[in-house]
């Protein structure tokens, strides 16, 4: 701090940095298994697949130690997994477990991220505790570090291997260097040969990482212009300016709309999954400092050794946002974070007193208002992405699914209700694949669980209960009144008019609204064909 010196303040700068770290930590780790609220259906998969890694070194479909691991949003990497197994080992099947790995590798990227500022700017020590703050108070960054991100996870592996990196090779420890580098290595060589060896890759690869290919508005646009010249007499014209020349102006303006500082600071991409819907990945607060950073990194002489390894970094970064769809894509934008982290730290390393007393009321009025709205109010807003309520539906499912022959439920709420089904009643593994759809060794693409035991899960046109069957239909109230124009045949030819269910139970959102209706079938004389007979 060149105005007054602060940088012999050693003591007020460890207490500072000490601060931030337990700020920090404790937004990450404090009520893990309760916040986000819900357990979304690729975390209690995970989980899982943990318990099986933990006690039989196998996955959900029987492999011994794989590398690749399906799912019903498509393959995953290996990592994540093996993580969660050796977490669930040690605190039991719960989401706390789940959660703890991404949460713990999130605090130490922390600190490795410190470390690598520290490195890097090492005549600028309030450099590396404001860009700290600016990460350990990043909305969007916490959220993230609380649930099953890959991204996030990435992001955070990697700052810890540079600072491991550099650590290791100010000690000369080339040797370690090496070793590590070369298992790295064969495991990156590894996991690639079994994603080939997958059906559906190249499948999993344009909708995962290539999504900017899909978009449908671009798709369309391009044939409407291409046939609105061919109508007129001029196909090759359209064939030229139509196709990729339009993909890549489309992405121009793609790259720009990630340029915009209110992505980051206000607005985001209002996805609960990958943030708070009503903030941005960074506190608002910091804008200003951004501003100033962007406009001092190319006009202060000390940036000038460092402006062009941002602007590589910062494009390098974005693109795995560029190429999804929909983008921006807020999750996968946390790669930039540490780069706007710095310029803020900058800024704020030069700023005087005063303006520092001024930002931090400034920056804990924004951090109070954050939580509030994250605790009060995003629960509510958040609930069905997080699929609030489905541990609830679970423990009344488990009741009563003995008195029933079958028990069919929606897969409205939860399209992948399966894994959370699992997870929650703790299935005993060797029932797996004889009481489910899961498939010895079979590896599938976008895997579907969607039979456990007597539970059929699906879309409740396409149920079927037989006569004499006892049934147990498990339906969003819009599916109620839905099922209600439909009449049940009997054992004979002609209509009941009796009823044939009627609702026994539900399950409640937080914001009291009916989430799921429980429909027992009282009348034996009826089946359920609902696309059968209809009025």
């Amino acid at each position: 701090m060149a105005a007054f010196n602060w940088q012999k303040l050693d003591k007020f700068w460890f207490f500072s940095l000490l601060v931030i770290f337990a700020l920090g930590f404790f937004l990450r780790l404090a009520w893990l298994g309760e916040y986000p609220t819900g357990f979304h259906s690729q975390e209690a998969l995970l989980g899982y697949r943990g318990k099986l890694l933990s006690t039989g070194l196998i996955d959900e479909i029987g492999r011994k130690l794989p590398l690749i691991f399906t799912s019903f949003e498509g393959y995953q990497w290996f990592l994540p997994s093996y993580l969660v197994a050796f977490s669930v080992k040690i605190f039991g099947l719960s989401e706390f477990a789940v959660r703890l790995p991404f949460a713990f590798f999130s605090c130490l990227g922390l600190v490795a991220f410190f470390g690598l500022c520290h490195h890097f700017f090492p005549r600028n020590q309030w450099l590396a505790v404001w860009a700290l703050l600016v990460l350990a108070t990043s909305p969007g960054l916490i959220l993230l570090s609380r649930t099953s991100s890959y991204v996030t996870l990435f992001l955070n592996l990697t700052i810890l291997g540079f600072w491991l990196f550099l650590f290791l090779k100010k000690r000369k420890a080339f040797k370690i260097i090496g070793i590590l580098s070369l298992a790295a290595f064969l495991l990156v060589i590894l996991m690639i040969i079994s994603y080939w060896q997958t059906s559906g890759w190249q499948q999993d690869l344009l909708h995962k990482h290539l999504g900017f290919l899909t978009n449908p508005a671009i798709i369309n646009s391009i044939n409407r212009m291409r046939g609105e010249n061919i109508i007129a007499g001029k196909p090759l014209l359209g064939k030229l300016f139509y196709n990729k020349s339009f993909y890549l102006i489309q992405l121009i303006k793609v790259f720009f709309d990630h340029l915009k500082p209110s992505f980051y600071f206000s607005t985001g991409d209002k996805n609960p999954l990958h943030g708070l819907s009503n903030f941005g990945p960074l506190l608002v607060v910091f804008l200003p400092l951004f501003l100033v950073g962007v406009w001092y990194l190319f006009k202060k002489p000390d940036l000038k050794r460092i402006r062009r390894w941002v602007i590589i970094g910062l494009i390098l970064a974005l693109i795995p946002s560029l190429l999804s769809y929909p983008s921006p894509n807020q999750e996968k934008l946390v790669l930039v974070l540490p780069i706007l982290a710095i310029l803020i730290g900058y800024v704020g390393s030069q700023l005087k007193k005063y303006q520092i007393v001024l930002l931090i009321i400034l920056l804990l009025m924004n951090i109070g208002f954050v939580i509030e709205d994250a605790f009060l109010k995003e629960p509510i807003r958040a609930q069905k992405d997080w699929q609030w309520g489905i541990e609830e539906l679970v423990i009344k499912v488990q009741s009563r699914r003995g008195d029933f022959d079958k028990v069919l439920i929606t897969d409205e709420h939860s399209p992948d209700l399966g894994p959370q089904l699992l997870f929650y009643l703790d299935y005993p593994i060797d029932e797996l694949w004889q009481k489910t759809n899961l498939e010895k060794g079979e590896v599938t693409y976008r895997q579907w669980i969607n039979q456990i035991d007597n539970i059929k899960i699906g879309q409740f046109d396409n149920w079927q209960i037989n006569p004499g069957e006892k049934g147990l239909l498990i339906v969003t109230p819009e599916e109620k009144e839905e099922l209600i124009n439909y009449r049940i045949k009997k054992k004979q030819v002609w209509l009941s008019t009796a009823p044939c269910f009627e609702a026994t139970d539900e399950v409640r959102g937080l914001d009291e609204e009916v989430i799921y209706l429980f429909m027992k079938m009282t009348n034996e004389d009826c089946f359920l064909t609902v696309e059968e007979e209809e009025t």
